[in-house]
């Protein structure tokens, strides 16, 4: 990472599926638009990818490991409560929030 470049993170969690609840939906519309948005060069030279979150987790502790971002993008297409909670939470600084339905 060029120290110029910005970190984004995709946030499309999902509930864990299966017996045991081992598998997961993996962020397919997170992936097509950060795959689309790297067909821009002012977007592929500034920003690079941090995280694709989509495992639910304790909004603290994404918080957390999400304040480092510069932009967090999140998923709208179920009003879930974890998108609406973590850009509020205490944790993760004031930033650009991306909403799109997925």
């Amino acid at each position: 990472m060029d120290i110029n470049q910005s970190k984004i993170s995709f946030v499309q969690p999902n509930f864990r599926q299966g017996p045991g609840g081992i598998a997961a939906y993996l962020p397919y519309s997170a992936g097509i638009l950060w795959s689309y948005a790297l067909t821009n060069e002012t977007i592929k030279n500034n920003l690079v990818l941090d995280k694709l979150v989509y495992k639910r987790e304790p909004i603290e502790e994404l918080a957390t490991r999400l304040s480092k971002n510069n932009i967090v993008a999140f998923s709208t297409y179920v009003l879930r409560t974890l998108n609406f909670k973590l850009p509020r939470s205490g944790t993760m600084r004031v930033g650009v929030n991306i909403g799109w339905s997925s």
